[in-house]
């Protein structure tokens, strides 16, 4: 499991996002881009206050997209005719009759835009949701806060029930909890995934559909939503250990291993990843837990699912040649806790579906 921050660290840092950050709510025709292509304006309609920003690519991003503007199309004036951009982000904006929300923060030099959003989103803070959240699993011997992080981006928090607890294989312990994940800046909603934490390689693998994970738009919503959702979804995870069961109790002859592991690699390497890699190498067991009973023989869709899920997030498996000629010796970690989670959580799934059609 990426451990990220402690906890003291996070609360220390959204404290300081927290009187870092404001927002701005302005008609669209009181919005324009410079021509730099990088620095942002609101200038007041009715007196002549002027708040002037620099900007993200996140910010950029939604800028293009609530004109209507192709984003390779943004991206190649911002690039190469920035004044062509900002002439035509300023025209489409004069046209646009509703209002927008600026969040901005301050990074130390001065105010930067990081999110440009409906004049209807409804805040839901990271503050909010840490303040919330976390005195009801601190306070609590039954939980735990295994891990937390906060970015430019989004806020994550992993946490596990200590009373759910199961040894799939002795010595192979795991738990069930929660990720609860934020974004202020508009990349989705107050997301509660079901979580399971492998003690013996702290690997945090993020169940799949089978257990809903719940989305809390924003629009309308508190803390005490989330708060609500949380024990809901909490009292649902004694699921996921009969879901271990099931793929501790099938077995899978090598040929699906094999079947099993060339849909994995497609997950995180995409169409030509056997351009790109051995797919059977990501069966290679790094711990005693995960082997089978002989080599090249049957697995548990268990063992196979953490075998080729630890090598493809913490990398290390060799590469093929590439022909451009740039040497690359093996297969990079997935560090990104976006793309972590998403590719967890298609594996699961993936398991699943062996579990259930074998």
């Amino acid at each position: 499991m990426k451990t990220g921050r402690n906890l003291q660290e996070v609360l220390v840092e959204l404290n300081r996002q927290n009187q870092a950050k404001q927002d701005f709510i302005s008609p669209a025709q009181g919005m324009r881009l410079r021509e730099d292509g990088q620095t942002f304006e609101i200038n007041h309609l009715t007196t002549s206050q002027q708040e002037v920003f620099g900007t993200t690519s996140l910010f950029h991003r939604q800028v293009a997209s609530a004109l209507g503007i192709p984003a390779k199309y943004y991206d190649l004036m911002q690039a190469q005719k920035p004044e062509l951009l900002a002439e035509n982000v300023n025209s489409w904006f004069s046209d646009k009759p509703s209002s927008y929300m600026v969040r901005s923060m301050d990074y130390g030099a001065g105010q930067v835009a990081r999110a440009l959003l409906s004049e209807r989103y409804r805040r839901i803070d990271n503050m909010e949701i840490a303040t919330a959240v976390l005195p009801l699993f601190a306070g609590n011997d039954q939980y735990e806060v295994m891990s937390c992080e906060v970015t430019e981006n989004r806020l994550y928090l992993k946490v596990v029930n200590h009373r759910l607890e199961m040894e799939v294989r002795k010595g192979d312990i795991v738990q069930a909890g929660v990720m609860i994940s934020n974004s202020e800046v508009g990349l989705g909603a107050v997301s509660i995934q079901p979580l399971v934490y492998r003690l013996v390689c702290t690997n945090g693998l993020i169940v799949g559909a089978r257990i809903a994970a719940i989305n809390i738009r924003h629009m309308g919503h508190t803390g005490e939503d989330v708060i609500a959702a949380s024990l809901r979804l909490a009292s649902e995870t004694p699921r996921i250990m009969d879901d271990i069961r099931r793929m501790q109790g099938v077995e899978l002859p090598y040929k699906r291993q094999v079947d099993f592991v060339h849909e994995a690699a497609r997950l995180r390497l995409g169409d030509d990843y056997e351009d790109r890699i051995r797919p059977e190498a990501l069966l290679s067991p790094r711990r005693w837990n995960d082997i089978g009973f002989t080599a090249g023989g049957p697995a548990t869709v268990w063992q196979c699912f953490n075998r080729v899920q630890e090598n493809l997030i913490r990398g290390g498996v060799p590469l093929k040649p590439q022909k451009d000629g740039v040497r690359r010796r093996s297969l990079l970690a997935l560090n990104g806790i976006d793309g972590n989670t998403r590719l967890n959580r298609e594996l699961w799934d993936l398991a699943d579906s062996y579990t259930l059609n074998n």
